[in-house]
């Protein structure tokens, strides 16, 4: 992981910040509306040039973790093909989730986390697996997991329960890929 000296602002201040955010972005992909790109994506290093010149962060790294936490806490943005958390590139593209949207994961923040430990491990099948010819002792495939969440009413449809799987992995740390490679959830088995 990233280490900084910089702490997360509060929960109100990240609602400020969310709606400065996407307010701006939204702005400055309108400008470029001639350039091919859709008017509601941006790069990652417009999201964190925008954090760092507002001064809601003190360093890009700083920047970084907080885009993180809009993504996640605040369901705010996507990279376009959903395979990226929030990265200083100008090359990774990022979307705005519509607003009617957006998870508010409502279910998931009423539950603590011993709770939603339970509700996985009750609900959610582990058994062994196998990935990449090794076996893996009680896992399950991404694409279980969000059937699983959609099934219980977690998610509304596939997209969401991609999105409260990585707030559950993001928040929780209820669960990591085999690999220990990366920390993005697929709706996928791999």
């Amino acid at each position: 992981g990233v280490e900084t000296t910089s702490t997360l602002p509060d929960v109100e201040r990240l609602k400020i910040i969310t709606s400065h955010f996407e307010r701006a972005l939204c702005k400055q992909t309108k400008q470029h509306l001639l350039s091919m790109r859709p008017s509601n994506t941006f790069s990652g290093a417009a999201a964190c040039t925008f954090l760092v010149e507002e001064k809601y962060a003190s360093t890009r790294e700083h920047a970084l973790q907080i885009g993180r936490a809009l993504a996640c806490e605040f369901d705010l943005f996507v990279h376009e093909k959903n395979d990226f958390i929030l990265e200083d590139s100008d090359k990774i593209k990022y979307k705005f989730i519509p607003a009617e949207k957006r998870v508010t994961n409502a279910i998931v923040e009423d539950l603590s986390s011993s709770s939603i430990s339970d509700v996985f491990q009750e609900g959610l099948s582990t058994k062994t697996n196998v990935y990449k010819h090794r076996s893996y002792k009680r896992s399950f495939w991404g694409d279980d997991a969000v059937t699983f969440l959609c099934e219980s009413n977690m998610a509304k449809s596939r997209q969401d329960g991609v999105r409260v799987a990585q707030l559950l992995l993001d928040k929780y740390g209820l669960f990591q890929h085999v690999e220990r490679k990366h920390n993005i959830f697929k709706d996928k088995r791999e």
